[in-house]
């Protein structure tokens, strides 16, 4: 019976015609002499060898029983298989396939509200920093007086109160993308040129849990240049059990090539000093290393020396922001280099035990686990950004923007429903799976969108494609692609031996 039902189905499928779906790329190996047929919003990967692939491509809008027709007898068996393969898998699929109704299910599915679910909220300390790094976003990208501004401890105490009441509206998170624990992300300028407030909040938010208006499961993040860490912040850091993040971009020479201080010289020593500071109170930070067209062809160095000379197990890559009023415009070559450089990166630590690069660990690790990611970015529709006259914004990107956009409110609103705000659920929205120019591209459920801001830098609207994260998001799903078959392949060699 069994074998007659698939005789029935073998035949149905052959007679009709068929096409690639819109979700089906194809990508090779030349190495391994295979080629992958990718669907892109299922992430299903299916290997065929080379010899197949022409009698692939041809399976466009005609049956598969014309095909059948043409291939060579040695390859009829395994043509068959292919083609069944695929259209069990909706990688071959009728002509008349509604696949944007499929599309629209999917989307249903991750977008269970438009209302926003902060879990992060970014505290601007301050609007100045000691350090002037040519390729910072908040020196390219203030209004005048920016950057003399502190915040007061009232205005970081309305803050705390906002985020405890989103914290409180927010829907059940059995179904969150991400179950993280809240927290709340120290960041300026630098931080802690504004040391009294952020003590003081501290203490607050201490004071807050223990009246159990926030979660006993709470973060508290700080990024800083590390340059004013001494041992009084030291151990400030340590008591309350604040994560850090270190800004460093490397040795000293690619360090000091654009972290600078407000004089021109480099804060290398100043950073490792601070860094030392946090190791001998028992924090260990993790790095938020900007790569930088001067660290570009070093990341595999760079990665060493983080992970070998300073015995680091977190680092972030990060990409310099789009910003022409500093000189970083949008440059094609750059962008191929920057994501091939991540790669190299990840093929680095693959080499340690227990290090992990923010950026490409959670590209794998959804890849893997065949997970669609709704937005990479945070300001989705997670976060909120208080800036340091109190004033509420979805992305700490637009930090002192003059005009306001994508504003929120203000901490001194008590009616203000961080969740409930236009901008935050207008930014809910921004994904590549609500983007119709993302359809047709290999990254589609597991890129996330990149940065709304560089989007609107590029192109004047949050609405179009980060074209820069383009290039690194379809490049590490190729790569990925293929490191899992050369693991597939490995282990299968192995049980052989």
């Amino acid at each position: 019976m069994a074998a007659t039902s698939n005789a029935r189905q073998r035949s149905r499928i052959f007679d009709l015609a068929v096409r690639p779906s819109l979700f089906a790329h194809l990508t090779v190996d030349d190495v391994l002499g295979e080629f992958c047929v990718y669907h892109s919003l299922a992430v299903d990967t299916h290997f065929f060898p080379f010899e197949l692939r022409e009698w692939f491509e041809r399976l466009d809008w005609v049956s598969p029983s014309e095909v059948l027709d043409e291939v060579p007898s040695t390859l009829e068996e395994s043509f068959a298989d292919l083609v069944m393969e695929l259209a069990a898998a909706a990688l071959l699929v009728p002509v008349e396939y509604d696949e944007l109704g499929y599309l629209e299910q999917v989307r249903r599915r991750l977008f269970k509200t438009d209302h926003g679910r902060i879990r992060v909220m970014v505290v601007h300390l301050t609007g100045h920093c000691n350090l002037a790094c040519s390729y910072c976003f908040v020196d390219g990208g203030n209004m005048p007086g920016y950057d003399t501004l502190l915040m007061q401890s009232s205005t970081a105490r309305q803050a705390i109160d906002r985020f405890a009441e989103a914290l409180a509206s927010v829907p059940p998170t059995d179904d969150r993308e991400v179950a993280q624990a809240p927290a709340v992300v120290f960041y300026g300028g630098e931080p802690l040129l504004n040391m009294r407030v952020f003590e003081e909040t501290l203490e607050y938010i201490a004071e807050k849990k223990r009246e159990g208006v926030l979660p006993q499961d709470f973060s508290k993040v700080l990024i800083t240049n590390g340059t004013r860490i001494d041992r009084r912040a030291a151990e400030l850091i340590a008591k309350h059990e604040v994560s850090v993040s270190l800004s460093m971009d490397g040795p000293q020479e690619i360090h000091d090539a654009n972290r600078k201080k407000r004089g021109g010289q480099g804060s290398f020593s100043d950073v490792l000093r601070g860094f030392n500071n946090l190791r001998d109170v028992g924090v260990r930070p993790s790095i938020a290393c900007v790569v930088a067209p001067e660290g570009v062809d070093h990341v595999p160095e760079i990665i060493r020396y983080f992970v070998e000379e300073l015995g680091i197990k977190a680092v972030g890559m990060n990409h310099v922001s789009i910003l022409p009023a500093n000189g970083f415009e949008y440059d094609e070559d750059y962008e191929h280099k920057f994501a091939e450089a991540v790669i190299k990166g990840q093929e680095t630590i693959l080499e340690y035990d227990d290090v992990y690069e923010r950026r490409m660990s959670q590209k794998m690790n959804t890849f893997l686990e065949r997970r669609i990611v709704r937005a990479d970015c945070t300001g989705a529709g997670e976060q909120v950004a208080v800036f340091p006259d109190g004033k509420i914004n979805v992305c700490q990107g637009y930090v002192g923007d003059i005009d306001g956009r994508h504003a929120v409110g203000h901490v001194s609103d008590p009616t203000l429903d961080l969740n409930a705000s236009g901008a935050v659920r207008e930014w809910v929205g921004r994904s590549p799976l609500t983007m119709a120019t993302c359809r047709g591209c290999i990254s589609l459920a597991v890129c996330g969108g990149g940065c709304p801001r560089n989007a609107e830098s590029l192109h004047g609207t949050i609405w179009e494609v980060d074209t820069a994260f383009c290039h690194f998001s379809r490049r590490s799903t190729a790569w990925m692609i293929w490191r899992q078959r050369q693991e597939e392949r490995a282990l299968a060699s192995a049980a052989k031996a």
